[in-house]
């Protein structure tokens, strides 16, 4: 893959972001990321920038050396500067806490809103991918949703946030254009009880594996503007290795067919690519710089374990390779932006994680919405918090008849927030929160804390995109400032 200014890329590459005198009390974290002194707070989800002599107090304050000490190294009033920031800040945290009720068990008397609703349309898949988590597209549970199903899954999920809320609703499978038609029921019930809800707004999507597209299909998802999210995993020879039909054919051919379909009908797509360990990642990031799709998301398959049992699998070393090359790409997507140049590859793949962690959401103590703001509606009749949860008797929380277990919903979450006690004091909380449910799970049928090991390469990870966060911020900045004197 060629890369824009490779020298320094290649440079960066070799960095290793150098944290020292990192301190945590209370859910602040300082520490320095390539000369840049920054303090977080893991409460209100605030990034401060601080000058190094602040780094330097504070140090030395946590230290437990004598404040008579420190002032006479530092000076009385660069101290009191710091004493007076810091009593302001945790001032501020305090309003702020009981204003969002911050608190983990306030958050947990409260109650779910449901924004999204997923429907599981078809629990069936025309193709068999190597590394489905669903077992071929079933999750334990073969079948497809019926009509009567959809219907009153629709009725739920519209009563489970105010009558004003925009809400979402996707379809996933398995392939949920299997069953196209309940698809196709959904969105024209809808649309038949909005005078019902004259306030509330529903946003429409679907992710499919783009081998299933008929003239019928694009005009209706482009006359309703339903996003669509095609799974592709690369060039032919990746694609058709990870992804294959039932009866063992390539798929390729037939999903670049779809995406050709699209475009022609000028409907607007996004592309998921699964990365698994085996995949030369070269050919792989190659192919996206070139095809250079409007929005393409790649995400490893899983997340890595200390012993993999499939090739597909990653373990730690595998990932950090991973990073490594991501690395490489953001930091050259940088470089394409502070030059102008948006609309690469690579600078499409800073920007989806600048916006990323440019996104918080403070008094929320997850990264993920599911099961609070996000559910998911099965063909087994069941409600889960999340699509790879499925199928799990113990993530079931709600069914057809009942609505929603908001006790279930708690007590999952309690599990969680014991498991992972350790997060709230970890320098990449605001951005990681926990990972996911489906993630703790994956050992054992109950959250299992993210092992130690994987922690480091999360965090290494993380201080890599902080880095780059915090630069782009500055020349964003920049660039208004400079417009404005242009004024």
């Amino acid at each position: 893959m060629v890369c824009k200014d490779n020298d320094i890329i290649q440079l960066y590459k070799k960095i290793e972001i150098k944290v020292i005198g990192r301190m945590i009390n209370d859910g602040f974290v300082l520490l320095e990321i390539n000369g840049k002194y920054v303090l977080i707070d893991n409460v209100m989800h605030s990034i401060f920038t601080v000058s190094k002599n602040f780094f330097d107090i504070f140090q030395a304050l946590e230290s437990n050396m004598p404040m008579e000490n420190v002032k006479g190294v530092f000076g009385k009033e660069a101290v009191q500067k710091v004493l007076d920031f810091w009593d302001k800040l945790k001032s501020d945290r305090e309003r702020y806490a009981k204003k969002h009720e911050v608190d983990s068990q306030k958050f947990l008397s409260s109650s779910p809103y449901i924004v999204e609703g997923v429907f599981m349309l078809a629990q069936h898949c025309n193709m068999k991918c190597k590394y489905c988590y669903g077992g071929e597209g079933q999750f334990g549970a073969s079948g497809f949703m019926t009509r009567e199903m959809a219907k009153r899954f629709l009725l739920l999920f519209l009563g489970l946030s105010d009558s004003d809320t925009m809400q979402r609703i996707k379809f996933l499978g398995g392939e949920p254009l299997l069953n196209f038609e309940v698809m196709k029921y959904v969105v024209e019930q809808w649309e038949e009880l909005r005078k019902d809800y004259p306030k509330k707004k529903i946003r429409f999507a679907f992710t499919t594996n783009g081998t299933m597209f008929t003239p019928e299909i694009i005009a209706f998802i482009k006359e309703k503007k339903i996003g669509v999210t095609i799974s592709l995993d690369g060039p032919a020879e990746v694609q058709n290795d990870n992804r294959k039909f039932c009866n063992e054919k390539d798929t390729y051919d037939f999903v670049m067919a779809g995406i050709d379909m699209l475009e022609q009908a000028q409907v607007e797509y996004s592309v998921r690519s699964t990365l698994t360990s085996d995949t030369d990642l070269e050919i792989l990031y190659s192919y996206f710089e070139k095809r250079n799709f409007a929005r393409a998301h790649i995400i490893p398959v899983d997340y890595p374990l200390k012993k993999k049992e499939e090739l597909y699998q990653w373990n730690i070393e595998q990932y950090r390779v991973f990073e490594n090359k991501q690395k490489e790409i953001l930091y050259s997507g940088y470089l394409d932006i502070v030059k102008g140049n948006t609309t690469s590859f690579q600078a499409k793949q800073m920007q989806y994680v600048y916006d990323d962690m440019d996104r918080r959401t403070p008094g929320y103590p997850f990264k993920c919405s599911a099961g609070w703001w996000s559910v998911v509606f099965s063909s087994d009749g069941y409600i889960y918090p999340c699509h790879r949860l499925v199928g799990k008797e113990n993530y079931r929380i709600g069914d057809i008849v009942n609505g929603l277990d908001t006790c279930k919903i708690r007590q999952i979450f309690q599990w969680v927030l014991e498991k992972s006690k350790r997060c709230e004091s970890c320098e990449a909380f605001i951005f990681c929160k926990r990972r996911c449910i489906a993630q703790m799970e994956f050992v054992h049928e109950e959250p299992e804390v993210v092992s130690k090991e994987l922690c480091e390469v999360y965090q290494d990870a993380y201080r890599i995109k902080l880095d780059l966060f915090l630069e782009l911020k500055k020349q964003k900045k920049v660039g208004e400032l400079q417009h404005g004197e242009s004024e």
